[in-house]
C-alpha cells in the first residue's frame, strides 16, 4: 500500500494533469473564437468598403444632380441674399418659392410674379418686381429675357429679384 503522502501526491498531480488539459482545451476554444472573430471582422470590413465605393459612386451621381445658387431679393429697401442648393433644371421661381413668399399669377403666357414677402407690384408707380443674372463677363446684373417660371437656374448662379421702377 501506498503513503498517504503518495497518494495526495498522486491526486494533486491528476488534478494538476486535467487542469492543464483543460485550460489547453480553452485556449485552444480561444484561439477558434479569434480566429472566427477576425474573420467576421475581414467580412464585416469588406462590406464596409463596398458599402463605401457605392456611396461613392451614388454621392457622385447626386451632386451632378445638385446646383448651387445665390438669390438676392432686394425689395429697394434692403437686400438679403441666400444660398441655397437646387435640382438640376430648377427654375427661378422654385429658387425663389425656396427663400421668400412668393404671389404670383400663372396665366398662359406664364407666370407673373406680384409680390415678394408681402412687398407688392405697385402698377400706378410703375413699379415690378424685375429679375436679373449676374454677368461675369460683363460685370453687372442683366435682365432675364424668360420669365421666372421657365428661366432654369445654373450652377453657381447669382441671381437678384429686384422691386423697382420699369425703365421702358
Amino acid at each position: 500500500m501506498m503513503e498517504r503522502s503518495t497518494q495526495v501526491s498522486l491526486v494533486l498531480f491528476v488534478i494538476l494533469g486535467l487542469g492543464i488539459i483543460y485550460v489547453g482545451h480553452q485556449a485552444n476554444v480561444a484561439q477558434k473564437r479569434v480566429k472566427d472573430l477576425r474573420e467576421t471582422e475581414n467580412k464585416i470590413v469588406k462590406s464596409l468598403q463596398e458599402i463605401r465605393e457605392n456611396l461613392k459612386v451614388r454621392i457622385r451621381g447626386l451632386e451632378e444632380m445638385i446646383i448651387d445658387a445665390r438669390i438676392t431679393i432686394d425689395n429697394g429697401d434692403g437686400s438679403i441674399t441666400k444660398e441655397i442648393h437646387l435640382t438640376k433644371g430648377a427654375t427661378a421661381l422654385e429658387a425663389l418659392n425656396r427663400v421668400a413668399a412668393v404671389g404670383a399669377k400663372t396665366s398662359r403666357k406664364g407666370v407673373f410674379v406680384t409680390s415678394i414677402n408681402g412687398v407688392s407690384n405697385v402698377r400706378e408707380n410703375n413699379l415690378y418686381w424685375m429679375f436679373y443674372t449676374w454677368s461675369e463677363k460683363e460685370s453687372k446684373w442683366k435682365l432675364i429675357q424668360l420669365g421666372v417660371g421657365s428661366y432654369r437656374l445654373h450652377d453657381g448662379e447669382n441671381f437678384k429679384a429686384s422691386f423697382e421702377k420699369m425703365k421702358w
